[in-house]
């Protein structure tokens, strides 16, 4: 699975972000600029990296399953909202329909589907929300020796 499968997955299905979905170079240049996106909601999709499990090695070929982990950051700024209450009510909407589109969703051809592993609040600064939804999916290398 690669990110780019999950971003055209978000922008045909969750249209409260209207197609404001990017990858990981977009929010590390907000980040670098001390910024909010231009316009909220917004999504970045991050490779969150591989975890391997132990290799299984027999007669002519290798075998290693691992997981492959995704992180959904959802951003929404809320004017005259310091403390986040309409804020958090609007974030919960939009990780619900993340969740809803994703968890058992995988691109025609992949090995496994994607499962929630975890959500979480990243921060409240200012009338800007930033949620994180991470997804992991299961796969394996299998190489001739």
């Amino acid at each position: 699975m690669q990110v780019e499968d999950i971003i055209s997955r978000l922008i045909a299905e969750v249209s409260e972000f209207e197609g404001r979905v990017e990858g990981a170079a977009e929010l590390a240049a907000l980040v670098k600029e001390g910024r909010a996106p231009n316009s909220t909601p917004s999504a970045f999709v991050l490779p969150l990296g591989i975890v391997a499990q132990p290799a299984d090695t027999v007669t002519g070929l290798y075998r290693q399953g691992f997981t492959e982990s995704y992180g959904i950051v959802i951003v929404q700024t809320v004017a005259n909202d310091r403390r986040g209450r309409k804020g958090l009510s609007k974030i919960n909407t939009l990780r619900d329909a993340v969740i809803g589109n994703l968890a058992g969703w995988g691109p025609s051809g992949s090995f496994d589907a994607l499962a929630l592993t975890r959500a979480k609040l990243q921060s409240l600064n200012a009338g800007t929300i930033t949620y994180q939804v991470d997804f992991s999916t299961k796969d394996q290398l299998r190489i001739s020796t």
